[in-house]
C-alpha cells in the first residue's frame, strides 16, 4: 500500500495604492509683455509670477469669509537699480512672502520703478482724478475661460506704459484694494499684494519714450 503526500504551495500579491487627490487648487500666473520703440516691438518676454500670501489669504477672505470683492486692479514696475531681492527666494515659483505695505520701506528686498506715464486708462474708480504720470495702470479681467479642468482669465485690453526716463526694469507685480493701489509708490496699509514677477532672462532696459504692453493671465 503506497500514501502519496501531496504538497502545493500558493502565493498572491495585491497592489495598493493610495487614493490621489481629484484636484488641487494652485492659482498661478503669467506675464506677455511686448516692448516697444520708435514704433517696432523690439522684444516680447513672456514668464510666470508668484502669488504673494497676501494675495492667497485676500482671495480665501472673499471666497468663504465675509470680505469685500476688490473691484479694481492695477500693475506696477520693479526698479532693478535699486535690488531686486524678492521675499522667500524666486517670484515666479508658487508663493512670496512679500506685503503691499513693504512697497519702496527700508528693509523691503525691492522697490517700485516710477519712470513711466500710464497711456491705458486714466479713469480711475472713486474719482480720484491722478494724473497719467503718476498712476499705475489699470489690469482689467475679462470673463474667466474653461479648457478643461483649467480656468484661466486675463485683461480684456493691454495695460500699457510709456517710459519718461532710461532706466532698468526687473518685473512687475499686481496690487488692488484699500485706499490708492492705482498710486505710484502707495504702499498704505489695507491695499493686497496680489503677486510679483520677475523676467526670467534678466533684467530689462528700457529708454525714454518706450512702450510696455502688457497681459497678465491668472489661473488654476
Amino acid at each position: 500500500m503506497f500514501s502519496k503526500l501531496e504538497l502545493s504551495n500558493q502565493a498572491s500579491a495585491s497592489l495598493v495604492r493610495p487614493r490621489g487627490c481629484a484636484d488641487l487648487f494652485v492659482p498661478k500666473g503669467e506675464w506677455v509683455v511686448k516692448h516697444w520703440r520708435f514704433g517696432r516691438c523690439i522684444a516680447t518676454y513672456r514668464f510666470p509670477n508668484a502669488i504673494s500670501a497676501e494675495g492667497k489669504t485676500a482671495l480665501l477672505n472673499v471666497m468663504f469669509g465675509a470680505t469685500a470683492k476688490i473691484t479694481a486692479w492695477y500693475v506696477g514696475l520693479i526698479d532693478a537699480t535699486k535690488g531686486a531681492a524678492f521675499a522667500a527666494g524666486t517670484p515666479n515659483l508658487a508663493v512670496t512672502t512679500d506685503t503691499y505695505a513693504a512697497i519702496n520701506q527700508a528693509g523691503n528686498g525691492w522697490s517700485e520703478y516710477a519712470g513711466y506715464s500710464d497711456t491705458s486708462d486714466t479713469t480711475f474708480p472713486g474719482g480720484t482724478g491722478l494724473a497719467a504720470a503718476t498712476a499705475r495702470p489699470l489690469w482689467t479681467p475679462g470673463t474667466p475661460v474653461v479648457a478643461g479642468s483649467a480656468v484661466s482669465v486675463q485683461n480684456t485690453a493691454t495695460s500699457n506704459v510709456q517710459l519718461t526716463a532710461a532706466g532698468i526694469v526687473a518685473g512687475l507685480f499686481v496690487v488692488g484694494g484699500g485706499t490708492q493701489p492705482q498710486k505710484q509708490t502707495d504702499h498704505a496699509a489695507g491695499s493686497t499684494l496680489w503677486s510679483t514677477a520677475a523676467f526670467t532672462n534678466g533684467n530689462v532696459t528700457v529708454a525714454n519714450s518706450d512702450t510696455l504692453q502688457m497681459t497678465y493671465s491668472v489661473g488654476c
